[in-house]
């Protein structure tokens, strides 16, 4: 959860308020919808907040306007950590999400991280049925000139798929959907310039939806849709609009999607998609629903199919130099080796604490 500020700072300067801004909204339309990841933020939260902003909040989660994704106590890397640390702050996640509201999430969320096959196999066993990832090797999300055989996932429709991370327990598998380009609004170039929908960020890359470029900018955003879903498989396409601690000002996400959402909405014939707010449950059913009604073959990616590890970006300078992408993520394996030694042997002190605490309550239990 920390990245330049720590855990605290990103509270005390975003997190509080994107929590109360976007709960405000919420309350205000019930069309709205809005997911949440991390519970070392929502706990803090929580225990700050008043009964009646706790009411609140317990009330958009029942209505399903306000949805746990991951549900962790943070968004953990998938390779560095064991499997048993992975499990503990999972759980420990879900756990406060069980007791304080009586519902966990249906979804992984790993957007933030490189994912590795292990990973699709604990989620199952948690009992989550989808999972969303990010960050695979560039050369397969996009194509590039000098590089052959790139953009493999769009041209055969694979960012949509089973992943069933382990051969021997075929059943622990989760339905898997890869973000087409990243967890940020789309993005698009006009007349040389590019612009996009990051409508907190503002600026002339991000300008808000008037009057005057209203059809311009749906067009722009509907062009975007009907590109991007030849890549999956069904006629639904899941767009991520937010972007790193974004809703501070979450009235300025909701009013400018509002107008979107109208204008598109009401000329289908000049645009030809339908625009919704959603979660990400909502998402997955209307699109399971759809590949069952129609049949449609849904691939699966066994632990014996290339895995997305190393993660691997192509840089446009690299590219020039080396006509390949040479930017891989692999030097966090075998930095802080110091840290990641303190890390396992606290593990394993918590590990034995937590073997003799229930051999002890076993045996009180019988006595």
């Amino acid at each position: 959860p920390g990245w330049i500020k720590t855990v605290d700072e990103y509270y005390n300067d975003q997190v509080q308020y994107i929590l109360n801004n976007v709960i405000s909204e919420l309350e205000n339309n019930k069309n709205y919808r809005f997911v949440w990841s991390e519970v070392v933020y929502l706990k803090k939260w929580y225990e700050a907040a008043s009964q009646s902003d706790q009411k609140k909040l317990q009330g958009l989660v029942e209505l399903g306007q306000f949805e746990f994704v991951g549900g962790g106590w943070v968004m953990n890397d998938e390779t560095s950590p064991t499997y048993t640390q992975i499990i503990d702050q999972m759980s420990l996640g879900h756990q406060w999400l069980m007791k304080t509201f009586k519902k966990g999430p249906t979804s992984g969320y790993q957007i933030d991280t490189v994912a590795s096959s292990s990973f699709p196999v604990l989620l199952s066993q948690m009992g989550l049925k989808y999972h969303i990832i990010n960050r695979i090797d560039d050369r397969l999300k996009y194509q590039f000139q000098s590089i052959p055989d790139s953009g493999k996932y769009p041209k055969d429709k694979l960012f949509e798929f089973y992943w069933q991370g382990s051969t021997s327990l075929p059943n622990d598998r989760v339905f898997t959907h890869i973000y087409d380009h990243h967890y940020s609004p789309p993005e698009y170039e006009e007349n040389g310039k590019e612009y996009g929908f990051d409508f907190e960020n503002g600026g002339e890359k991000n300008p808000p939806i008037t009057k005057d470029n209203i059809e311009d900018r749906c067009m722009q955003f509907a062009d975007y849709v009907k590109r991007v879903v030849k890549g999956y498989r069904t006629k639904h396409l899941l767009v991520p609009m937010g972007n790193d601690f974004s809703y501070v000002n979450s009235r300025i996400w909701f009013e400018n999607m509002d107008k979107m959402i109208e204008e598109i909405n009401n000329h289908p014939e000049k645009y030809g998609i339908k625009m919704v707010y959603s979660t990400l449950e909502s998402y997955f059913k209307s699109v399971t629903d759809y590949i069952d009604k129609l049949r449609i073959p849904i691939p699966v990616k066994t632990a014996m199919d290339d895995d997305y590890v190393s993660y691997t970006n192509c840089w446009a300078s690299e590219l020039d130099k080396f006509d390949d992408c040479i930017a891989y993520w692999s030097g966090y394996y075998t930095t802080y080796p110091g840290f990641k030694l303190m890390t396992r042997e606290v593990e394993a002190l918590l590990r034995t604490s937590q073997n003799i605490f229930v051999i002890a309550k076993s045996q009180r239990g019988l006595e």
